[in-house]
C-alpha cells in the first residue's frame, strides 16, 4: 500500500465525507433549476404534451450532469484523473493497472497451460512410437 492509500489526504477526507450529500444538491438544484426555467409553448415529444413531466425529465437530466461533475471532481481532487474516455464511460489508471495485471495473469496461466500440454503431448507422441513399433515388429514376425 503507499502512503496516500494508507492515510487519505484532507481534500480525500472532505471528499469522502460529503459524498453522500452531493445527491441531495444534486436533487435539490435539480428541483430549483427546474422550477425557474420556463415551459416552451410547444413541448417536445419527450414530455407527452405534460407540463408535469416536462419538468421531471429536466430535473432527471440536470441530476444526471451533476452527479457527473461531482463523481469528476470528487475524484480529481483525490488526485484520481481519467487517462481515457470511451462510450462505455471513463477509465482510470488504477482500472487500467488492474485490467494489465489481470491480462498478464491470465495470459502466464494460457502459457502454462501451453506448456503442459506440450509435455502431455510429447508423452503421448513417444507411447504411440513405441506402440507403432511393437505393430512393426509383430507384422515383421508373421
Amino acid at each position: 500500500m503507499s502512503d496516500r492509500e494508507e492515510q487519505p489526504s484532507a481534500i480525500g477526507a472532505w471528499v469522502t465525507r460529503l459524498t453522500p450529500w452531493s445527491g441531495v444538491v444534486a436533487l435539490l438544484v435539480a428541483i430549483v433549476v427546474s422550477a425557474m426555467s420556463a415551459v416552451p409553448k410547444h413541448l417536445p415529444g419527450i414530455a407527452l404534451d405534460s407540463d408535469a413531466l416536462f419538468y421531471l425529465e429536466r430535473a432527471a437530466v440536470v441530476i444526471a450532469a451533476m452527479i457527473a461533475g461531482f463523481g469528476l471532481l470528487g475524484n480529481a481532487l483525490l488526485g484520481n484523473l481519467p487517462i481515457g474516455f470511451s462510450t462505455t464511460g471513463l477509465t482510470y489508471a488504477d482500472q487500467a493497472t488492474k485490467a494489465a495485471r489481470a491480462a498478464k495473469e491470465a495470459n502466464e496461466t494460457v502459457v502454462k497451460r501451453v506448456d503442459e500440454l506440450e509435455v502431455v503431448n510429447h508423452r503421448a507422441e513417444e507411447r504411440m512410437d513405441k506402440v507403432i513399433d511393437a505393430l512393426a515388429k509383430i507384422s515383421s514376425r508373421a
